[in-house]
């Protein structure tokens, strides 16, 4: 075994997989930090974040003994969808772990990805990119799910033997305590298992130690008999409602401070300057235009316009070169266009701007002369005419 015999694993098994999923606890106390800490970096659900895991394969166990980030530029938003650019370092990531010396003798036994705004299963997207970069048949793949103040929840996934693949949701899901969780082993689908070796580790995780009991010196007598004529004093009932007052005097005034102040960070942190949404055009021709030296100030990281006309929705996304740009072009099909932008911010929410473009539709053709038809002199006419 290539890690210290004091590792101890924790054992993944589900119906319809022959094999099982030993994971190391330091590992997964790792990753539950990793995911936890993406998932703070943005006021609503955080950014998603993924990696590479390695291992050991015997038989039909796979060792889950180490990982690696995968770096993501988020640049299509704060979900885990990898760009040309994260694809060339991951590729290259890959090809290096064979000269890093703490992956010695591991190979990659699969891939991890966490989801802030979703449930536990794999989209689309996800289940082309295991294929493209993890398309051997016994590597796996790892969804967790982050919550505040709640235990990051996971569930692997697997090929069966016909090459199949559960994409709605894990066979079978389970939970990493958070920290300073003191759960009882029973209660924790990962149970652990013995080493290699033969001997049992207990889980850190299970670990406790005895309360200390500290027995304080006794008092001397003069200052016994003070403590106890005080505390004779705070019984009375007018020294109590007093106490009490006080007390809920200060926990309301802290309370009525906290959400002064959440509600005014939110407030300004929603309601930034105008973006300068502006759109300008003649006929088809729409431009989309916007404030740069704004986008500079809210360090906007990347950006979605959406476009909306008759029954037409177009959504592009926005990298960070192309928002400092300031401008966008868009062919109209309708004289009623609306547009929206959205730019997104590393440790903010997103600032949304919306404009409205009407075309003004040329004027009518004015209708067609009328022929004036001059008619023809009587016969009584001409003849005084000739008198």
């Amino acid at each position: 075994m290539s890690k210290a015999d004091s590792i101890s694993f924790h054992s993944w098994r589900a119906t319809g997989f022959s094999g099982e999923v030993l994971s190391s606890e330091p590992v997964l106390k790792e990753l539950r930090d990793f995911v936890n800490d993406g998932y703070m970096r943005l006021a609503r659900g955080g950014i998603e974040v993924g990696g590479v895991l390695f291992g050991e394969r015997q038989d039909n166990k796979i060792w889950v003994e180490a990982w690696r980030p995968i770096a993501c530029e988020h640049s299509k938003g704060p979900s885990f969808d990898l760009s040309e650019k994260d694809l060339i370092g991951l590729e290259r990531m890959l090809s290096e772990a064979a000269a890093d010396h703490s992956l010695a003798q591991l190979e990659v036994v699969g891939w991890f990805v966490s989801h802030t705004r979703s449930e536990i299963h794999l989209r689309p997207e996800e289940l082309t990119f295991w294929n493209q970069h993890f398309g051997k048949d016994w590597q796996v793949a790892l969804v967790l799910k982050p919550a505040r103040f709640q235990p990051v929840r996971a569930g692997y996934f697997f090929r069966n033997d016909l090459g199949q693949i559960h994409v709605h949701a894990s066979v079978e899901e389970f939970t990493l305590p958070a920290d300073g969780n003191k759960q009882r082993a029973e209660n924790n689908p990962l149970q652990p298992i013995p080493q290699r070796g033969g001997t049992a580790v207990v889980p850190a995780l299970e670990r406790w130690t005895p309360a200390v009991t500290i027995e304080s010196p006794p008092l001397p007598e003069v200052e016994e008999t003070r403590l106890v004529a005080e505390r004779a004093e705070l019984r009375s009932p007018q020294k109590r409602r007093r106490a009490w007052g006080m007390f809920f005097s200060i926990i309301a005034g802290a309370l009525l401070g906290s959400i002064v102040r959440i509600g005014l960070v939110y407030y300004w942190d929603t309601h930034p300057d105008s973006l300068g949404l502006k759109l300008n055009g003649q006929a088809t021709e729409l431009l989309v235009q916007w404030d740069r030296e704004q986008i500079r100030q809210l360090n906007g990281q990347s950006g979605e316009i959406t476009i909306s006309e008759d029954n037409r929705t177009l959504v592009k996304a926005i990298d960070g070169e192309a928002l400092l740009l300031g401008t966008f072009a868009y062919q109209t099909q309708a004289a009623d266009v609306k547009v929206r932008l959205r730019v997104f911010r590393e440790g903010h929410v997103a600032v949304v701007e919306s404009a409205r473009f009407l075309t003004t539709p040329p004027p009518p053709p004015p209708p067609p002369a009328e022929a004036v038809v001059k008619a023809p002199a009587s016969r009584g006419s001409e003849r005084r005419k000739g008198r």
